[in-house]
């Protein structure tokens, strides 16, 4: 029995120490590896963590914790995101002067930088051709006619933008869509034969050289399939860089601006305003970024945001998803430079005035949580069906709440 005592003593001193040496209580180091990350000040999961033996044992021991994936800078959880809120100090000349409560997390990506991460490449033969494609020199199409001839023929849209046709001769279908070649095919063919059909297809695209320029990871000449459109382009460049606009991306023809596409309204609203379909010579232009805040806190979508100049708060929601029924619509708390300055404000969403307060570059927004203490509310304990929380309402009386039970035992 003695020897069992011992032996079990040795086994809870090995765990206490265990214990102590970890950098982190050991329950919360089993609940991080679970989820997949640990603090940065911790050793990493994927090797060996070392900690010193008691006096008893010769030698070092090691904890061997099963190796991980290697996550993104992104990817990993940080500790102290379990809380709703994290502190910043500032500090001037090594002494921490002020603290400033924000909220969780403290690590945000920038919203839309994913869309370009994993793009799939895409046969351009596979995908469907609709009558608004443009066509160009090297378009390659199928006539078939019938009815007071009957003839089926291939057809190149040479450099000057014609197709020849036996009989009817060049018909000029450079830059038009490929509904209006057809309507212009037919006219033609009417004018030499009575009671003909139509049927105007594509058979091979074109090839598009397009210059994709400005804050792009990849900037360069691509030389793209005809049905490329702006994100085709984007994505070949590898999508606007930590600086590009995701929100101003701006394509010229010639010497003018034909369009501008918002990467932002394509992600939240599924609009393809401005995504056109691009012809050899298109410029394609990412600006620098004009606005970029922060997001935290109780929202639906933590991040990084693009706005445009008089965007306000409520923009910035709309993009986020919005504010979680958690959220403290009347205390949303923004901290700012301006003018060289460090500035502090409160946002009441609920107040007209307030919610209009202009955004700008750089401001750091946090939405906390509500309080949680609950009002109007009485509880019940002891022998009831129903122990616990009970709301109340004035002028309650005590028989009320036991009538909601039905019985008090």
């Amino acid at each position: 029995m003695r020897k069992f005592l011992q032996k079990g003593l040795i086994v809870l001193l090995f765990v206490g120490v265990l214990y102590a040496q970890l950098p982190y209580p050991l329950q919360q180091y089993k609940q991080l590896l679970k989820r997949g990350g640990v603090p940065a000040s911790a050793p990493s999961p994927g090797g060996v963590v070392q900690y010193s033996s008691p006096g008893i044992y010769s030698q070092a021991e090691s904890l061997q914790v099963p190796p991980q994936r290697e996550q993104l800078p992104e990817e990993k959880i940080h500790p102290e995101d379990t809380l709703p809120y994290f502190d910043e100090p500032v500090v001037v000349a090594g002494e921490t002067i002020q603290v400033i409560r924000k909220a969780t997390p403290r690590h945000l990506k920038r919203y839309g930088a994913d869309f370009f991460n994993n793009v799939p490449p895409v046969q351009m033969a596979q995908l469907p051709v609709s009558g608004d494609y443009v066509l160009g020199s090297g378009d390659k199409l199928v006539l078939n006619v019938w009815g007071g001839l009957n003839a089926q023929y291939d057809l190149v849209v040479d450099r000057e933008g014609s197709i020849y046709i036996p009989q009817v001769g060049n018909i000029a279908v450079g830059g038009l869509t490929l509904d209006k070649a057809e309507k212009k095919v037919r006219k033609s063919l009417l004018a030499n034969y009575s009671n003909v059909n139509v049927d105007l297809t594509l058979a091979q695209t074109k090839s598009v050289r397009v210059f994709v320029v400005g804050q792009v990871k990849y900037p360069g000449i691509y030389d793209l399939p005809g049905l490329s459109r702006v994100l085709t382009a984007l994505a070949a460049a590898g999508g606007p860089d930590s600086v590009g606009s995701y929100r101003n991306i701006k394509v010229f023809r010639g010497d003018r601006q034909i369009a501008t596409f918002d990467l932002y309204e394509f992600i939240n609203r599924g609009t393809s305003a401005g995504n056109i379909q691009l012809a050899s010579g298109d410029v394609v232009f990412v600006p620098h970024y004009e606005i970029l805040v922060k997001l935290r806190g109780q929202v639906k979508s933590p991040a990084e945001y693009e706005l445009k100049e008089g965007e306000t708060i409520r923009d910035l929601l709309r993009f986020a998803g919005g504010i979680l029924p958690t959220g403290n619509r009347q205390g949303i708390f923004v901290d700012r430079i301006k003018d060289g300055y460090h500035q502090s404000l409160t946002i009441n969403l609920d107040d007209s005035v307030s919610a209009a307060t202009p955004i700008y570059d750089g401001d750091d927004i946090s939405v906390f949580p509500l309080n949680p203490y609950r009002e109007d509310i009485v509880f019940v304990e002891g022998y009831v069906p129903q122990p616990g929380a009970y709301g109340w309402h004035k002028g309650m009386r005590l028989a009320d709440l036991f009538e909601a039970e039905k019985s008090l035992f």
